[in-house]
């Protein structure tokens, strides 16, 4: 509750993009647009400082949640499963080489 009052006490002395940069450093997982609202509704007085923050506890800790398994080469956060697999490029350059080999020959002929 304290962090939030330190944000509503910047935003009501004119600082409001000092006061969107804590409320995001404080809670990694909101978006700029969400935390704008937030610290428009707090120094306004139509949002208070309790539901803020219950809206705010609710958000997933998205530095906390984002895992690196190195041996499957997957990054897991908490709403997506990332997954770059690493390609074999040897077998797409045989059959590239082939199918060109085919053509020349194929033109040869003509």
């Amino acid at each position: 509750m304290a962090d939030l009052k330190s944000v509503q006490l910047l935003a009501r002395n004119g600082k409001k993009i000092a006061a969107i940069k804590e409320l995001k450093d404080r809670y990694p997982g909101i978006g700029l647009k969400k935390a704008k609202d937030i610290v428009d509704g707090l120094e306004g007085g139509e949002l208070s400082i309790e539901s803020a923050e219950a809206f705010l506890n609710k958000l997933p800790k998205l530095t906390q949640a984002v895992d690196h398994d190195s041996s499957a080469d997957t990054y897991r956060s908490p709403n997506t499963l990332i997954s770059r697999k690493k390609t074999d490029y040897t077998k797409l350059l045989l059959v590239f080489i082939i199918i060109c080999l085919l053509m020349y020959i194929f033109f040869l002929q003509s």
